[in-house]
């Protein structure tokens, strides 16, 4: 009577444990799917949170405007090395920038600083700007950016201290076409290989 019951118990121990283990693997599976999920969402949100906050921190400015320049001023609200890259695009959607000197359009007013621009790889970076507060990929197909200098961010945004960009009127309207338009100045945050929108300012040319 004895044996027999402890028999049992024996069984009902094994069939526990065999619950317990069916359950972990089930459980550690379940994790094994879920977690690059979850993993891939926390990235995105401390992507976005980023750049919000980048969005806060860069002000961009009109400092004056003459007979064949625009300058704008900008600077970032905490100090810091951040590296921007520069886009425009004319109200057509056409990438300003793409066959160009950078330079004959972007001109920095310190000794020796001329804006280059950097071809962009599509099959490996993409370019991502804001619609109703959100990113995108932009409409327009942008080939070419142009990164601000090292030289001013180390010894303007990095210090807080407003730098001054300016662009060729006459340049803008040769390249924007016939006729009125309005051109768009992008600043974006490389992250990465992608280009992501921090800021824009529209002109008139």
């Amino acid at each position: 009577m004895s044996t027999s019951f402890r028999v049992v118990g024996q069984a009902d121990l094994v069939a526990i444990m065999m619950l317990i283990g069916v359950a972990v693997v089930v459980g550690v599976g379940f994790l094994s799917l879920v977690y690059p999920s979850v993993s891939d969402l926390v990235q995105r949100n401390n992507l976005r949170s980023l750049l919000y906050n980048e969005q806060g921190l860069l002000v961009v400015y009109r400092e004056f405007e003459n007979e064949t320049h625009t300058c704008l001023g900008f600077f970032r609200l905490e100090p810091g090395a951040v590296s921007y890259a520069l886009a425009l695009a004319a109200d057509s959607g056409v990438d300003v920038l793409s066959g160009v000197n950078a330079s004959t359009v972007l001109t920095y007013p310190l000794v020796g600083v001329n804006a280059t621009s950097t071809q962009i790889d599509p099959s490996r970076a993409r370019v991502y700007c804001l619609f109703n507060g959100d990113y995108s990929p932009c409409i327009q197909r942008f080939n070419r950016v142009s990164y601000v200098p090292a030289v001013v961010i180390e010894n303007y945004v990095a210090k807080g201290v407003p730098a001054l960009l300016c662009l060729n009127k006459t340049a803008l309207s040769e390249l924007a076409g016939p006729g009125p338009s309005t051109i768009t100045l992008y600043f974006f945050m490389p992250v990465g290989k992608d280009y992501y929108e921090v800021g824009e300012v529209k002109l008139s040319v």
